[in-house]
């Protein structure tokens, strides 16, 4: 499973950064230290592979990831949605009662994610979110808004 994704900063949406160091280290004090050392073992554990660069504009980033199997990245999206509920996304009281939204609420809360791209054929990609949607526990929904125009075309020509 292969997927890329832009991400842009709701705290600082007008800055310009050199690196993806700095962005990050400029988000730091909005995400609880405890929550990502879980979402990194989360990820350590079905083999989750990001690279990350700047975007062109220097005011986000582009994350590039992949999963070992299509399989893997639906036990994967499982189990986050799944931990979301058991810490209400840890981050915001006012998360306490929201339902998950893929793949926005699986991102930090300060950054703002777009242009979700999957690398492989789409109606691969959306059968095995919908696999991982159904292995968890708990509720999730869909955000298609924060898909790329094609892959939301494609979500739409597949289940509409």
């Amino acid at each position: 499973m292969k997927f890329q994704f832009e991400v842009r900063s709701k705290p600082y949406p007008l800055k310009f950064w050199d690196n993806t160091i700095d962005f990050c280290v400029d988000h730091d004090e909005f995400i609880p230290h405890n929550y990502q050392k879980v979402i990194l073992e989360i990820a350590s554990q079905y083999g989750v592979y990001r690279k990350i660069s700047m975007l062109n504009d220097k005011r986000g980033m582009l994350l590039y990831a992949t999963l070992p199997t299509n399989q893997l990245f639906s036990e994967w999206l499982s189990k986050r949605i799944n931990y979301f509920y058991k810490v209400k996304n840890s981050e915001l009281i006012e998360d306490s009662d929201e339902i998950p939204c893929f793949p926005n609420s699986f991102q930090k809360h300060c950054w703002k994610l777009s242009n979700f791209t999957p690398l492989i054929p789409y109606d691969i990609f959306w059968y095995f979110v919908h696999k991982g949607i159904k292995l968890a526990d708990y509720e999730c929904k869909l955000n298609l808004d924060a898909f790329s125009v094609s892959t939301r075309k494609a979500y739409h020509d597949l289940y509409s």
